[in-house]
């Protein structure tokens, strides 16, 4: 993984810290603020949660990302014949 890319996976695991933690913005806990200290067995579920969430995360961009995958190439041949 590159440095970019590592520096991206950082800041999506940050934003999802916060979605499940802070804004506790799951279906399994539902719009409300988390108290911020949690129970071991409570960690181990909001862990979950996390993994769960950038799997799902993922699994849509590659969706998106097959879906308008033409587009992309157009805007990456634009980018190098505008780079050149």
């Amino acid at each position: 993984v590159t440095t970019g890319a590592s520096n991206d996976f950082e800041k999506a695991s940050s934003l999802i810290d916060k979605i499940v933690e802070r804004f506790g913005m799951t279906s399994e806990l539902g719009p409300y603020i988390v108290r911020s200290k949690f129970s071991d067995v409570e960690n181990e579920k909001l862990l979950q949660m996390k993994v769960d969430l950038s799997k799902k995360l993922m699994e849509d961009t590659k969706e998106l990302v097959k879906k308008h995958f033409d587009k992309l190439e157009e805007i990456a041949e634009l980018l190098l014949k505008k780079e050149m």
